[in-house]
C-alpha cells in the first residue's frame, strides 16, 4: 500500500512539472533571442508575449502578424469583426491591408508608426506585414496626439502625410484609397 505522504509529494513534483511548462508547446520557457540588432537585450529575460502567441487558447492572448503568418479578408475593415465584443479573435488596434502600386496585396513589407511626420520624432512601434497583406496587432497603442504611418517596401518608403488617431485603417483605406508600398 502507498503512503499518503509519499503520493502527496509526487502529486506536488508533478503540479511543479505543469507550472514549469505552461505557456508554450515545447514545454520550454521562451527566451528572447539575440542577434546583432538587439544584443544589447538580456537573453535570458522571458517574453510576455511569446507565451501568449503560442497559447491560442487563452482570450487574452496576444495577437500581431508576422511574416511568417497568414491571415484572411484582406482589404476588408478588420475592426468590423476584432472588437469588443465582436466575432473575430482578439481586439485589434491597430489592423489593414498593403499593397503594391498594381493593386496587389504585398506580403513581407513593414508598418512603422512614429511620432513625427517622415519618419521623424521617435519609432513607437512596427508591424511586419503576413502572408495575406495584413498587419494586425491586439497590443495596446498610445496614439496620444496621432501617430504617422510609414509603410517599407522592396523599393523604398512611403510615408502618410498626416498623423493617424485610430488604427482601424482599413475603414479610411478602402479600394479607392489603398495603403501602398513600393
Amino acid at each position: 500500500m502507498i503512503n499518503a505522504h509519499y503520493m502527496k509529494g509526487w502529486v506536488l513534483f508533478l503540479v511543479f512539472l505543469f507550472v514549469l511548462s505552461c505557456g508554450t508547446e515545447s514545454g520550454k520557457v521562451s527566451n528572447t533571442s539575440t542577434t546583432s540588432d538587439d544584443s544589447a537585450q538580456d537573453s535570458s529575460r522571458y517574453r510576455y508575449e511569446d507565451r501568449y502567441e503560442e497559447n491560442e487558447d487563452s482570450e487574452h492572448e496576444l495577437k500581431k502578424s508576422s511574416y511568417s503568418k497568414s491571415s484572411h479578408n484582406s482589404g476588408m475593415n478588420c475592426m468590423e469583426c476584432h472588437k469588443e465584443g465582436g466575432t473575430g479573435e482578439g481586439v485589434f488596434k491597430v489592423a489593414g491591408t498593403v499593397y503594391d502600386k498594381n493593386g496587389q496585396i504585398y506580403p513581407g513589407t513593414t508598418v512603422k508608426l512614429y511620432t513625427g511626420p517622415n519618419g521623424s520624432g521617435e519609432l513607437k512601434y512596427t508591424l511586419e506585414v503576413d502572408k495575406s497583406g495584413n498587419f494586425y496587432t491586439t497590443e495596446n497603442i498610445d496614439f496620444g496626439q496621432g501617430l504617422y504611418p510609414a509603410v517599407e517596401g522592396r523599393g523604398g518608403v512611403k510615408y502618410m502625410p498626416t498623423s493617424a488617431s485610430s488604427g482601424a485603417c482599413n475603414s479610411c483605406h478602402d479600394q479607392n484609397k489603398r495603403i501602398w508600398a513600393e
